[in-house]
């Protein structure tokens, strides 16, 4: 049985400057607060910068060969494998905690359970209602869409 891969999880809990320092690459430095340069560790060119990686936005991009993307894509050039190869390794290397869809789906409804209660403040453009008003069924509202209700 495959294992479970959380994407949005492992690209928001795996930061480059975190795979860069795993990979312990020889070569690269920062040309800036959140920018680092370098030869590229994929293609191994002659190009003393043509790799080009923001910390702050969490993307690469080699003007030699024309890789570029985010963290899993980097794992996968180097690792020479999958995007859903690269993600399992990223969980196992970074223990990032593989939710299960069911897991995931109990907390996107926390979420907005939370979402509504915070809205109910001032005037709920979700309820059409304003704060103090009882909000019987509002969270079915914004769950449920208007079509399958009855």
């Amino acid at each position: 049985m495959k294992r479970w891969v959380d994407f949005r999880a492992v690209k928001t809990a795996v930061r480059m400057e975190m795979v860069l320092r795993r990979y312990a690459l020889k070569g690269l430095h920062r040309s800036a607060e959140d920018r680092v340069r370098g030869r590229c560790p994929i293609h191994h060119g002659a190009g003393e910068n043509a790799f080009h990686v923001s910390l702050s936005k969490n993307v690469f991009h080699c003007f030699s060969c024309g890789a570029h993307g985010n963290v899993l894509d980097f794992v996968a050039r180097m690792e020479k494998c999958s995007i859903r190869e690269a993600a399992l390794l990223l969980q196992e290397w970074f223990a990032v905690p593989a939710r299960s869809p069911s897991e995931k789906l109990g907390q996107l409804a926390e979420d907005a359970k939370g979402r509504l209660i915070s809205l109910c403040g001032s005037c709920c453009p979700i309820t059409r209602c304003f704060g103090g008003f009882a909000h019987q069924g509002s969270f079915e509202r914004i769950v449920v869409p208007r079509a399958t209700r009855t």
